[in-house]
This record gives C-alpha cells, structure tokens and sequence, in this order.
C-alpha cells in the first residue's frame, strides 16, 4: 500500500518532468524559422506596397489584365493610366510585353489612350524584343528581334515589316553565325544594320575567382548591308576589355545549362558573361558609341581600326566629373545609350542589378561631354515617382517636336513621360505595380513614334444579336464602319449607315428593317470617305435566331431555379424548429 509521501512524491516527479517533445519541436521551429528569415524577408522586401494602391495594382485584374472582343480572338494589354496630361504624346505606344504572365508574347501597338492598334503572336517562334518604327530608304518599317534562349544565351532573328504587316526582310549575322543576340537592331542613315552577336570563346577567369581554362561570352558588333548581307564592320569586346574591368560576379551563377547570360564559366552552354553589351549606335563620324552593362561603361569606339576612344565610366573611366556626388559617371548596369546632339548622350540608368538595396532607383539620364577635355556634366535625370528599380532592360527617348522625355522602365513593365523641366506627364503600367520587381511582366524597351498601317487581310466582323462588331487589326487610317446590304443575288450592295470608329473594336447597330437571312458586310472608310476594306459577308438571320434561342434558354433557367428556390423553402418551414428532432407527445385519454 502507498504511503501519503509516496504519492506526494509520485506528484512531485510528475510535476517537475522536462517536457523533451515540446521542446524539440520548438528547438525545430526555431531553426526553421532562422533558415527561412532572410528569403522570406528578401521576398516580402520585393512587394511595393503603398497607400494608393489600386485593386488592378494588386492583380484582382490578374497578373497579366487583358482587354477581349467580340469581332477578334486577340487579347490586348489593358494599361493603368495613373497620371495623364493634355502635354503627353498623342503618338502610338511601342512595346512587346514578356514574361511569366504573358501566355502569347508578341509586339504591340497601342493608341495614346491605351487602345489596341496591332497585335500580333501567331508565327512567332520565340519572344519579341527591341520593337519600334525605323526608317530605311524613306519608308518606315516595324523592326524587331524574334528568338530565344540557347546555349546560354538569347539567339534569333531580326524583322523588317512594312505597312501592309508582311516581311520584307529577315536578317541573320555575317559570317559563321546563324543567330544573334536580342539587345540592338538599329539601323543607319546609310542602309545598313548594326546588330550584336554573343559569342562563347576561351578565357581565364581566375584573376575574379572564376576557373583558369574558363569561357566568357564575347560581345561583338556587327555592321552588315540590309540588301546583301554583306559584313562592313565587326567588332569583339574581348580584344579592348578585360574581364578585370567587370562588376558582375559569380554569386548565383549556373555551372551547366545556364539560362542566357548567368553561366559560371565552365563551358562553352554556361560561359561567363564579363561585359553584356547592349547597346550601339553610329554618330556621322562613322564612329559607334557602345553600352556594357556589366563594365557599367559607354565607350566611343572607332569606326576606322576599332579602337577605343573614350569610355565614359566603370573602372578604366577617362573623364573629370563636373557634377556633384560623381552624379555623370556613378551610372550602373545601364542600358540604352545613345547620342543626343553631338556633345550630349542619354542612357537609362538601371543603378540595381538586384533589390537588395533599397536606397538606389533606376533614373533616365541626359548627360553633356566635353570629348577634348574629358570633362562631364549631368544635365537632367528623370526618376520614377514611385522610385523604380529595373534590374534589368530599360529604355528612354527624347521624343521629336516636344522635346519630352519618355522611359520604359523594362524589368518593371511601365512607362512614364516626362517634361523637359522633369515634370511628369504621363504615367502608365501594365499589370500589379505592387509586383513589379518579380518580373513576370516586361518589356526590354518602349517606345514612341507615328506609324500608317494598311493590312490586307478583311476587317473582321461578328453578329452578335441587333449588333455587329468589326474590328481591323493594325489599320491606322479607318475614320468610319460602313454597314451594306446586299441588295440582291447579284451581288450588289446598299450603304445603309455609318458610324465613327470607336478605339479598336466598334458596336454596329442592326437597322430594325432587315430582313431575315439578309446579307451583309462592313467597310472601313477614311477621313475623306476612301474605301480602304472590306469584311467577308455574313448573314444576319442565323445570328438572331441564336440570340432568341439563347434568350429562351436564359428564361426557362430562371424559371426551373426559382422553383427550387420556392421548394427548398417550403420544406424547409416544414421541418421542426427545435434542432430538427421530433418530439413524443402524450396522447388524451
């Protein structure tokens, strides 16, 4: 039998036992939770969140908002006009939307107000960047770059499209290579095209920490003739920079299969990126002003022997800053360089090649030189109202006639126009703003400019009830829809109303006097009446038909629904109110 201090100790055992299982699931949780602090902190880092920030800006629009029709089984961006101004640019709007969001990636134009005017996917075998309006032998053409990721690198193809949307050139690199890199396709007052190539060669990256027989992508240029394909220039950075002059290191880099310019060095698929050439352009000396990203450098470089003449920044920097805080040369991981006047040049300034500090923002820059004396003066930046920071890709354009200013904010897909006091006009994104550093939408650069478009395919028509919508992919000229009848089966047509074109797809409304099976068609007229299309012809009667049976369908839904409703109701009163049990009640004597 147990004594009283028996079980008084039994109790006191129990009381005082170390809880081992609590606490090893909270010594677990602890790890835990230090293991994943600092992810999970640099992803909430990531949001940019703020007070004004809209249902669209935290994706109740989704990640990618897109604008439907009824006429066209295209879906275009729909934009988020966050400030406007009667100053901003009426021209079309130049990009070609990427990313992780983007199901269909292809080149857009949109109208001031954010309308679609062209769009295109279908037969695109890759990703388009560096779309825009360029002109060769006084005709204007759409140019853009189509390929993809390869070996460590972007590879593809340049495009020239004319005003009917059909190419009338498709251009590759000189020599061995059969495709070039994404970042240039600019074109010169003398016919020709300046593009770039990467290319993986053999090289010692042990003086950075990398391996001693290593490889490293070499940018070259290339200035080829549009017409024969004939190389006039070429160009390699490896022979005027060395891989000691690079800011970009190894940290997160890939041994094998990389993706495009994130390989270690090990191989000819993953090899180094030292330099990331992004940009060039050719002055009317014939000289090329040239963009490494990674040596965060522009250099002017010889059109004559290839030489370097000057570079402006980075580690080998040959100019005096006259600015405060180095404001000239302290640029960055910088892209899109190119002459303005001929002592002048603007870039975007990245600043960031990751998020990992908050107190640097990406700006565009207008930037005076004095070549002679090597002397530089910052003449205006342009910062994003909501400090941007693109990581990546970027653009910024000093638009004719105004003067304004207009940056693509790449990695980031916005865009926003600027005064030349630095004012801002107009402010646009596309997609969640409070997702913008993730990248899932982009666009390398964005443009603005003036195009005449004139497709020749139909105008694309749907019934849909008393209304008829047409919509004209990529036709800029359409003032009026034109609806017709035909009048009888040879073939004739009447002209029975007319309404303005309302943004890319219009409601056409049905005269009430058609008859059933009528025939009809639209056409697109211009400002001076010009016929310039028209739509295949489509019968009237089938669609309103449908529409009735539709309607039908819809009411006797209702019907069937509301007496559900009605019944469930009904039993529902009838069942007992006491927890649904029935109770036993004594039966009266």
């Amino acid at each position: 039998m147990t004594t009283l201090a028996g079980q008084v100790q039994n109790v006191r055992r129990q009381k005082y036992q170390f809880p081992f299982r609590e606490a090893l699931w909270a010594t677990l949780l602890i790890i835990f939770l230090l293991l994943a602090y600092n992810p999970l902190v640099t992803q909430l880092r990531r949001f940019r969140f703020r007070g004004d920030l809209t249902p669209y800006d935290i994706g109740f629009d989704g990640f990618a908002p897109s604008q439907g029709y009824r006429s066209s089984e295209l879906k275009s961006p729909k934009l988020a006009f966050i400030h406007t101004d009667a100053r901003c640019s009426q021209d079309y709007i130049f990009f070609a939307p990427n990313g992780a969001s983007i199901p269909r990636p292809g080149p857009v134009i949109l109208d001031s107000n954010g309308e679609l005017v062209w769009y295109i996917w279908e037969g695109l075998e890759g990703v388009t960047q560096d779309f825009r309006v360029q002109r060769y032998k006084d005709e204007d053409f759409l140019t853009f770059w189509v390929g993809n990721e390869i070996d460590g690198k972007k590879q593809g193809q340049w495009y020239m499209l004319d005003s009917s949307y059909k190419v009338r050139y498709a251009l590759s690199p000189a020599g061995s290579f059969t495709k070039g890199d994404m970042h240039e396709f600019q074109l010169t007052p003398e016919g020709t095209a300046l593009i770039v190539v990467y290319d993986s060669i053999p090289g010692d990256l042990s003086s950075i920490g990398g391996p001693l027989d290593g490889w490293i992508l070499d940018g070259i240029i290339q200035e080829i003739d549009i017409e024969t394909g004939e190389l006039l220039f070429e160009w390699r950075a490896s022979e005027h920079f060395s891989v000691d002059d690079t800011y970009h290191g190894f940290t997160g880099c890939q041994k094998a299969d990389a993706a495009a310019f994130a390989g270690c060095g090990n191989s000819p698929t993953s090899a180094f990126d030292f330099f990331h050439l992004n940009s060039v352009e050719k002055n009317q000396l014939g000289n090329y002003l040239v963009s490494s990203r990674y040596t965060h450098t522009i250099s002017g470089v010889s059109g004559k022997d290839g030489s370097l003449l000057w570079t402006l920044g980075g580690k080998s920097n040959d100019f005096q800053d006259l600015s405060s805080h180095g404001s000239a040369t302290a640029f960055a991981w910088q892209h899109h360089a190119r002459w303005y006047g001929n002592s002048s040049i603007t870039l975007f300034d990245n600043a960031v090649e990751d998020n990992s500090d908050p107190s640097l923002e990406s700006r565009g820059l207008i930037i005076d030189l004095d070549i002679e004396k090597r002397q530089a003066s910052l003449r205006a930046e342009f910062l994003h109202p909501q400090k941007m920071e693109a990581v990546s890709l970027g653009s910024m354009q000093i638009l004719e006639g105004s003067g304004n200013i207009f940056v693509g904010w790449g990695h980031s897909a916005a865009f926003t126009e600027f005064s030349p006091d630095g004012s801002v006009l107009c402010d646009i994104h596309y997609g969640p703003s409070a997702l913008n550093t993730f990248g899932r939408l982009k666009s390398y650069r964005v443009f603005r400019g003036t195009w005449i478009g004139n497709p020749t395919e139909p105008i694309n028509v749907a019934v849909k009830g008393e209304v008829i919508y047409a919509s004209w992919n990529g036709a800029t000229q359409v003032a009026r829809w034109q609806l017709q009848v035909q009048r009888d089966n040879k073939g004739e047509f009447d002209s029975v109303s007319q309404v303005f074109k309302d943004g890319f797809e219009t409601e056409i409304r049905l005269p009430p006097t058609l008859r059933p099976g009528s025939l009809v068609r639209i056409q697109g007229l211009n400002s001076e009446g010009n016929i310039l299309g028209s739509s295949h012809i489509v019968e009237i009667a089938a669609q309103k038909e449908t529409s009735f049976m539709v309607g039908i369908l819809v009411i006797f839904s209702g019907i069937i629904i509301l007496a559900c409703v009605m019944f469930m109701k009904r039993r529902q009163h009838g069942r007992p109110q006491n927890g649904g049990e029935y109770q036993i009640l004594p039966v009266a004597n």
